[in-house]
């Protein structure tokens, strides 16, 4: 008997709104025994599997998990491949590739999730989340209502509020807000309170909490140095040197990993206020720094990463799983980027000009 089949049968039951002493009335047995099946404790007669199908509405090989797992290896194979796809830039593909796999298993709520995803962050049209609010919040509104996986639930929370802020709507937007919890409450917070001081585990849940608040605090950073209007240029300039300051006291300078993609762009704009401010050599450094770092990106993407840092010593960072959404290499956008900054500006500068040409071997599409 497939050990699934508990799970099974709870998972179905959820689906479909019923309680144990429902589905127990059907089967005319006790409550108790349909406890002790999702338990684990014991498995259903073989008298009971054709009835049990039967009232879920599906084959005896689906409710013994036969169907299940050659469905979940292909939809592990579809998220191998939307991650690839992802990774290297292909968008309209990998989007194409959800919406056939979610007319194909339209109950997944992994699927279902990334295709709400897509249908935020459309390609096709200038605002996905605007464009798209209605479908979004339908099929965002069935996954809250159905699913029981935290991670796919929050991050759909997430993808609702940006939907609700998109269109105007920001009491709606800071209603959903609530349902996250605190800052401090955070899944590797709380897995390291599980084992003792100096535990492994203990631990390599540190390393990882401290790799998702270093991103987090980054992006925070970055965010002030840009959007803050308060801020006077030379400002700017000293809160983006602040993020850089902060990404090199947690990563040695040569394995930042997924980390390079931000310090290029810091090292742009910082480049770019430069620039405005008239001092070309200071922006000529920050724009080699910023190529140099887009290249130490485009050379770890698609690879296993393990850091030798002090603080994440021995965590593995996973260069597959990360996205820019371009199909050109970082190298390439960056070159663009710096390319339409001087035309903006209408600067003229040889020594910059030799910089790009210098770095234009290393810009390429993503294979």
């Amino acid at each position: 008997m497939n050990i699934t089949l508990g799970d099974t049968i709870k998972r179905l039951r959820r689906e479909k709104d019923v309680t144990q002493e429902k589905l127990a009335d059907h089967l005319n047995i006790s409550c108790q025994a349909i406890s002790k099946w999702e338990r684990g404790e014991c498995y259903p007669d073989i008298s009971m599997l054709i009835p049990i199908a039967s009232y879920f509405g599906i084959s005896v090989d689906e409710l013994l998990g036969v169907d299940h797992a050659k469905n979940e290896l292909e939809i592990q194979e579809y998220i191998k491949e939307r991650q690839i796809l992802n990774r290297d830039g292909k968008t309209a593909e990998s989007q194409e590739l959800t919406r056939r796999m979610t007319a194909q298993f339209p109950n997944d709520f992994r699927i279902l999730l990334n295709y709400v995803l897509d249908l935020v962050y459309d390609c096709q049209v200038v605002n996905g989340a605007k464009e798209h609010r209605d479908e979004i919040i339908k099929h965002s509104t069935r996954i809250l209502e159905e699913c029981f996986d935290d991670d796919i639930r929050y991050e759909t929370i997430f993808d609702l509020i940006n939907v609700y802020s998109t269109i105007g709507e920001t009491e709606k937007a800071l209603q959903l807000c609530d349902r996250f919890p605190a800052g401090n409450y955070t899944k590797n917070s709380a897995k390291k309170e599980v084992f003792h001081r100096g535990h492994k585990e203990r631990i390599k849940y540190i390393k990882a909490d401290i790799t998702d608040l270093v991103y987090d605090l980054s992006i925070s950073l970055r965010d002030i140095a840009l959007e803050d209007s308060t801020l006077t240029i030379d400002e700017q300039i000293v809160a983006l040197e602040k993020g850089v300051q902060f990404l090199n006291l947690i990563y040695d300078h040569d394995e930042h990993g997924f980390h390079s993609y931000l310090l290029s762009n810091l090292f742009r704009w910082i480049g770019n206020r430069q620039l405005k401010m008239d001092l070309i050599n200071e922006a000529y450094v920050n724009y080699e720094k910023c190529l140099q770092q887009a290249v130490e990106y485009d050379r770890v993407l698609g690879k296993k990463l393990t850091q030798k840092s002090l603080f994440v010593r021995g965590y593995l960072y996973d260069m597959n799983e990360v996205s820019s959404g371009d199909k050109e290499n970082l190298v390439r956008c960056e070159l663009n980027n710096i390319k339409e900054y001087l035309a903006s500006y209408q600067i003229d500068d040889s020594n910059i000009e030799n910089l790009m040409m210098k770095y234009e071997e290393f810009a390429k599409d993503k294979k």
